[in-house]
């Protein structure tokens, strides 16, 4: 049995097995930007999947879904900016904007639903200044 090394994409693997050189640091510079995307992704995870004390967030399913049944507790993401707990990370991206892609994630300092809230204060919708 033959041990393969995973190559990346971008590399040339010549026909007996021996990668070409990169000259021109390209491939370095994708490893380095796949590693930093990895390491982004689990703290994100890290973030959204524990609470501060290190339990694990639960979402509780406000109504019937496909998943759950009212009331039925499923592990949930957490937007660890405003406290919101949701179904999944499609839905926490949707509603606060916090999207495992993006490399800036982890430096906000506001989400989507919290800035909603301030534009709708502040438009009188709620009873706030005008």
């Amino acid at each position: 049995m033959t041990s393969r090394r995973r190559v990346p994409d971008e590399v040339m693997v010549l026909a007996d097995g021996s990668i070409q050189p990169d000259l021109f640091g390209a491939t370095d510079a994708e490893l380095a930007r796949r590693a930093h995307a990895e390491r982004v992704r689990e703290q994100f995870e890290g973030r959204a999947r524990t609470l501060p004390g290190g339990a694990a967030v639960v979402w509780v399913a406000p109504y019937d879904t496909i998943g759950a049944r009212t009331g039925e507790r499923r592990p949930g993401w957490r937007c660890w900016l405003c406290g919101g707990v949701e179904a999944n990370e499609y839905v926490l991206g949707l509603r606060h904007g916090l999207h495992a892609g993006d490399p800036e994630v982890l430096t906000r300092t506001r989400c989507r639903l919290q800035d909603r809230m301030q534009d709708r204060d502040t438009d009188g919708a709620m009873g706030g200044p005008r």
